[in-house]
């Protein structure tokens, strides 16, 4: 994960042109406008499609995408959160 890591930095500032969020005084910084934040997703969703997590379990994740149990927990967290979220948005009365 991080070699994909140091390339989705390298995609992300060289090919796409984002700029990255300079913080010399401590500020809050969105997460969205964090460089760190903004690699690890995309590194992320390289390594780990969601695609793929939907029918697999952590172990799955882990063997199948050849990446470690912390990157695997944390992209079935995202993923599986993100359907909750989903479904709660759809969910009607009565059902």
């Amino acid at each position: 994960m991080t070699v994909m890591h140091e390339i989705a930095h390298y995609l992300l500032l060289c090919v796409n042109g984002v700029k990255l969020q300079r913080n010399f005084n401590k500020q809050v910084v969105k997460a969205y406008c964090d460089p760190e934040w903004q690699a690890k997703c995309l590194a992320g969703e390289i390594m780990i499609p969601a695609h793929l997590v939907a029918g697999m379990d952590l172990f799955d994740v882990i063997e199948k995408c050849g990446v470690s149990r912390d990157a695997a927990v944390i992209r079935c967290a995202i993923y599986h959160n993100l359907m909750m979220i989903i479904q709660i948005m759809f969910w009607k009365e009565g059902r």
